[in-house]
């Protein structure tokens, strides 16, 4: 009698453990994404090098992740994968300079432990400054900068503008006050006779 008591206690055991056992593996067998950085829709504000992505499990042998940028171009030009200390592996997409301000979207596909496959993407927010290689990101554009040819060119210009006004007024005063020369006839033999001539060179009678 109290050896079949002890039977019946172990079957009722078991049949109550059974489904516990059999549901926590396939639980915790499946990947998945449960941190990432900068988080899904985040907005960043300053420089960006690396996108972490916080699994499970480690990345499976095919697993591919991939950093797009707003205008659809790759963005990402490495990868590593690191254990963390209590659980979890992190895998870590360093980014090329970004050069474009909007929507950068991170896409990852992995394979669980047991086979089951896990893709998915998470998008984040660049406001930062899009510059070119070289800015200085002031601010200024360069269409309102004064070039430097205009500002050598600008002595020059007012020397020769000068210079014109001095040759003017030189050609000016050297033009008589009343106009063109006029010139005379001798009263006497009608020969032509200058102002500048006090009788006529040809009868020597005076001019008038």
């Amino acid at each position: 009698m109290r050896h079949r008591l002890l039977v019946i206690l172990f079957a009722v055991a078991a049949l109550l453990s059974g489904p516990v056992l059999a549901l926590a593996p396939q639980a915790r067998a499946h990947n998945s994404l449960f941190a990432s950085d900068p988080a899904d829709g985040a907005h960043v504000t300053g420089p960006l090098t690396r996108v972490l992505l916080g699994f499970l499990d480690p990345p499976s042998g095919d697993s591919t992740f991939a950093v797009v940028a707003p205008s659809g171009e790759r963005v990402d030009d490495s990868l590593a994968t690191e254990p963390q200390p209590f659980g979890g592996y992190t895998v870590t997409l360093g980014l090329k300079p970004l050069s474009e301000v909007g929507r950068y979207t991170v896409k990852y596909f992995t394979v669980s432990l047991d086979g089951f496959p896990l893709s998915g993407e998470i998008s984040f927010t660049y406001t930062g400054s899009a510059e070119a290689p070289g800015g200085t990101g002031s601010g200024v554009k360069s269409g309102s900068r004064v070039p430097l040819t205009a500002l050598l060119a600008a002595p020059l210009l007012l020397l020769g503008a000068m210079f014109v006004v001095i040759v003017a007024r030189r050609r000016a005063s050297a033009t008589p006050a009343n106009g063109p020369t006029k010139l005379a006839s001798c009263p006497r033999c009608g020969e032509t006779v200058t102002p500048d001539q006090g009788f006529c060179v040809q009868c020597g009678a005076p001019r008038r």
